[in-house]
């Protein structure tokens, strides 16, 4: 793993129950497509969860979740993320912003 032992570990995030409603509140796409959207996004991105997951077996150190896609909390409350990959990772988990440093 790649990853393992690392100071600090940057990964982009998705909330894919965020995507599926947003997908969902579009009625032009069919049910057939919806599937394979959300089929191919899934395999293209991580779940905040599944970085903690990932974190915590990597032994890192320090998780910065980064390219936040749509959904969870209309992206005003980001908070979600955070506690989401807490829970399988016990180091410091941050929210990457503009001009951040680390």
């Amino acid at each position: 793993m790649l990853a393992r032992g690392a100071d600090l570990l940057v990964s982009e995030v998705i909330d894919l129950e965020g995507v599926r409603a947003m997908i969902d509140s579009l009625p032009q796409i069919s049910s057939m497509l919806r599937e394979t959207l959300m089929k191919h996004i899934g395999a293209g991105h991580l779940t905040s969860a599944a970085v903690g997951r990932l974190a915590q077996s990597a032994a890192v150190r320090c998780v910065v979740l980064t390219h936040v896609a749509p959904g969870r909390d209309n992206e005003t409350d980001t908070s979600a993320y955070l506690d989401d990959a807490r829970t399988y990772f016990r180091g410091p988990v941050l929210l990457a912003d503009d001009l951040n440093a680390f």
